[in-house]
């Protein structure tokens, strides 16, 4: 966020309405993590800030540059570097402090990442990177999630100073008309391009958009078009009007924009515009204008407004980590109080002291940033160390799960039989949940958005084939490979893999993100050219995903549409694949499944019958995968492995001492082997029934 003061150089009025801005932009943001419901589009604030920040930071520049003909680019760094990184860096040694003594184990990896990445301000390509989607309720975010937006300020006050320098450079100038001719040029293209690179990538629903810099300078270049620009306005009542309107709009766009709108893009437009406006006739609108907004809740709300942003998020974020639940009325006020405590704090003892360090502001601005390094060098130390010590813990992994692909344990998950007992493993879960994220099935799959290769994998046999079997679908289909994978070299069996995340096997394209929807066309299209030529494929297996969202057919229920893709893409198969088998979707817990696990702190409360277990009713959701296999007749066979995972009352994340679960919804790959067994005698089985058939005819 941006809450840039000037300092250095000739110190205009506090501008009353930008420090109303700021509390405004701040409480939009804060309401919106703890209500998202109630301010569905609360995250404009960010929005808001940059803006803000792009009118503060050019009208500083620009003074200097009248003053003096130039620009002190290291001063400049120095003075934002001392205003900005001492409460960030402190609130980042709190999260690490926090996530390696109080959070589940098995959220170390992620925030320690995502807390390094933030160090060093580059959290936002991270994020971009991964594909984080801002808005998805079932990814775990880290408490230092909200630095995506700090990464970017920081690189924008890495830029912005450069681009002065060098327009300077290029045009020499002095006095106030001339310095903005240097620059305006440039800030005028940093505001077309990234505008228009913003607006063409929100036609694509791209994730990752929402967190590249490119999709956000034309917000800080809109404050900058601003500063440079924007004449006096004489008549306080037209100023007043359009400050007001200005306002109105970057509040009221938080709940203007609709559910799916892809952001920034041309949306972000409503709350830019209404920022620019206010801080166009603010200044010009006299007290009138801002009158309801220059109490002193208010001022200070927009003076704190950076700590405030520092500490609310990880405020959250450890409540719901260490307490499992969400956050209610009661607890929002809780934490609203801790926020405000802690910005009071952090402002008064760390901030300003800092900030106006005689000894930092006299000096070279070298001992500035030289204390930054060092301090950076120390926090990523210490990530590093913290991260090695994670490794060790989930890494380890106990040494009788080497027999599951060998010999296999007797009673233990899906293996046992009632009245069954193992003394092996009797008081253990295994693999232990905080380890969950890291017993992964060995499979391959394109799992990248806009990743379309098809890797095959092939694992078995590799001589003497009597069977091929290609697995085809999304992640949940990848749950298969280590069940089929399991003795496939005995039996003489090749498993191909035709695997991409989040794209089903159907005949339907999928909704939602676009980058996503026509890479797995694609990669679908190449799954069919390959099961066409590879006639040695005879099996097909196939599994998805129940909450895959698909594009539905004109006229017919979304349930009914997505049966009829299935059925006609597992009709469409080449003759030469003699079965098609179809495994129900595997049921789906609470997101916080694993940290349930984890909180009730030992084996003895994790074996509980129950323990972190939802409703069967709540965790079975209609599949309409498994409906299109019940409707074919011939070589589409369906398997349905519920009542392993769920009694008649309810699902569990544990059975018979193995963790079936590495989140809420993929199967940790030591479950999958307990199923194996199972699952082999069910393809025998159905081998035997269609072989049958085929020998009787029609």
């Amino acid at each position: 966020m941006t809450f840039v003061d000037n300092d250095g150089g000739p110190k205009p009025q506090v501008r009353r309405d930008i420090q109303a801005l700021r509390a405004i932009a701040v409480i939009l943001v804060v309401f919106f993590h703890l209500f998202p419901e109630v301010v569905p589009a609360g995250f404009v604030g960010v929005d808001a800030f940059f803006v803000i920040s792009g009118f503060l930071i050019t009208s500083h520049l620009l003074r200097e540059a009248d003053a003096t003909g130039r620009v002190q680019v290291l001063r400049f760094w120095a003075a934002r570097a001392r205003r900005l990184l001492p409460a960030a860096f402190l609130v980042l040694l709190t999260c690490l402090v926090l996530t390696v003594t109080l959070v589940p184990l098995s959220y170390h990896e992620r925030f320690l990442r995502e807390t390094n990445a933030a160090v060093f301000y580059a959290l936002n390509w991270k994020l971009a990177r991964d594909s984080v989607d801002y808005w998805a309720p079932e990814d775990s975010v880290s408490p230092v999630q909200h630095f995506w937006s700090l990464s970017v300020e920081e690189q924008f006050y890495v830029v912005w100073p450069l681009l002065f320098a060098l327009g300077l450079l290029m045009w020499p100038a002095k006095g106030r008309r001339r310095s903005a001719d240097g620059v305006v040029g440039a800030i005028l293209l940093v505001l077309v391009v990234s505008l228009t690179i913003s607006v063409s990538s929100g036609l694509k629903h791209d994730a990752a958009d929402y967190f590249r810099t490119w999709n956000r300078a034309w917000e800080f270049a809109t404050g900058g078009i601003i500063a440079l620009f924007a004449p006096p306005i004489r008549s306080l009542r037209v100023a007043s009007g359009l400050a007001w309107l200005g306002l109105a709009t970057t509040i009221g766009s938080a709940w203007l924009l609709p559910a799916d709108a892809a952001f920034p893009g041309a949306w972000a437009l409503l709350p830019v515009v209404g920022t620019a406006l206010t801080l166009w006739f603010g200044a010009s609108a006299g007290p009138g204008a801002s009158a309801l907004l220059s109490g002193r809740a208010v001022q200070w709300i927009g003076n704190t407004s950076y700590a405030i942003y520092l500490w609310h998020w990880p405020l959250i974020v450890f409540y719901r980590a260490i307490f499992g639940r969400p956050v209610d009325v009661a607890s929002a006020c809780a934490l609203l109080l801790a926020t405000g405590v802690l910005a009071a704090l952090t402002k008064w003892g760390v901030e300003d002291p800092v900030r106006f360090s005689p000894v930092l502001v006299r000096r070279s601005g070298w001992l500035t940033l030289a204390s930054v390094v060092v301090t950076m060098a120390g926090l990523a130390l210490f990530f590093q160390v913290a991260l090695e010590e994670q490794a060790k813990v989930t890494k380890a992994r106990h040494p009788l799960l080497g027999r599951l692909r060998s010999d296999g344990i007797p009673c233990f998950g899906a293996t046992a039989t009632p009245g069954c007992n193992n003394p092996e493993v009797a008081g253990q879960v295994l693999p232990n949940p905080s380890a969950a994220h890291v017993d992964r099935g060995r499979f391959c799959m394109a799992d990248n958005q806009a990743e379309t290769e098809v890797r095959l994998c092939p694992r078995g046999a590799k001589k003497k084939v009597r069977t091929t079997t290609a697995v085809i679908g999304d992640s949940h289909a990848g749950h298969l490979v280590p069940m089929l994978a399991f003795g496939a070299r005995e039996r003489r069996e090749r498993i191909v893999q035709l695997l991409k995340g989040s794209c089903p096997f159907t005949a339907h394209e999928r909704a939602g993100d676009d980058i996503l929807r026509e890479s797995c066309e694609v990669f679908k299209d190449k799954v069919d050219r390959e099961l066409a030529v590879r006639k040695e494929i005879t099996r097909v297996v196939t599994s998805a995903s129940s909450r895959n969202p698909l594009v539905v057919e004109a006229g017919m229920e979304p349930f009914e549409s997505a049966v009829l893709g299935y059925m006609t893409a597992l009709d469409g198969l080449p003759e030469h694949v003699r079965e098609v088998i179809v495994v129900r979707d595997v049921p789906r817990l609470d997101p916080d499944v694993i940290h349930c696990l984890e909180r009730l702190g030992s084996a003895a409360a994790q074996l509980e019958p129950r323990a972190c277990a939802l409703e069967r009713e709540q965790a079975l959701i209609d599949d309409p995968l498994a409906e299109a296999a019940r409707r074919l007749r011939g070589r589409v066979r369906l398997l349905d492995f519920t009542d392993v995972f769920c009694d008649d009352q309810a699902c569990s994340p544990v059975v018979q001492n193995a963790l079936v679960y590495r989140d809420s919804h993929h199967l940790t790959e030591t479950f999958a082997l307990t199923l194996a067994p199972r699952f082999q005698a069910e393809l025998r089985r159905i081998a035997k029934q269609l072989k049958v058939l085929e020998v009787a005819g029609p």
